[in-house]
C-alpha cells in the first residue's frame, strides 16, 4: 500500500499544471472504471469536472468534464482546458486541452471542442 507516500503524491499532483493534471486523471479514473465494467455498454466511470458558480447569483453552477484528446496531439495543445463543446452521444459539455476530446462521460470520440 502507499499510504506512506500520499503526501509526496499530493505534492506531486498539486504541481502539475491543468493539462497535466487532466492527463493523469482521466487515465486513473479509466483504469478504475475497467474495474467495475459489468457487460458490453453497463458500466461505471470516474470523471473528472470542473464547476463555474457564482454564490451571490441565484443560477445552476456551469458544470464542464474534463476530457483527453481523441487523437495524438495535432500541435493545438494548450496548458488549460480552454476548449469545449457538447458531446452528440450524452450532451454533456466537454472541457479539452485539444479541438477534438473523447468524453469522458459516455466515452464518445471526436467530440468537437472550439
Amino acid at each position: 500500500m502507499i499510504t506512506k507516500d500520499l503526501p509526496l503524491l499530493r505534492s506531486q499532483l498539486t504541481s502539475l499544471n491543468e493539462r497535466e493534471l487532466i492527463e493523469v486523471m482521466v487515465h486513473v479514473f479509466e483504469a478504475f472504471a475497467n474495474r467495475f465494467q459489468v457487460s458490453g455498454d453497463i458500466g461505471a466511470r470516474y470523471v473528472l469536472a470542473k464547476s463555474s458558480f457564482n454564490k451571490n447569483e441565484d443560477e445552476e453552477p456551469y458544470i464542464e468534464f474534463l476530457g483527453v484528446p481523441s487523437e495524438p496531439y495535432l500541435g493545438y495543445v494548450q496548458d488549460e482546458a480552454f476548449e469545449n463543446g457538447s458531446c452528440p452521444t450524452c450532451g454533456v459539455i466537454v472541457a479539452c486541452i485539444d479541438k477534438l476530446a473523447t468524453c469522458p462521460v459516455c466515452g464518445t470520440m471526436g467530440v468537437q471542442c472550439t
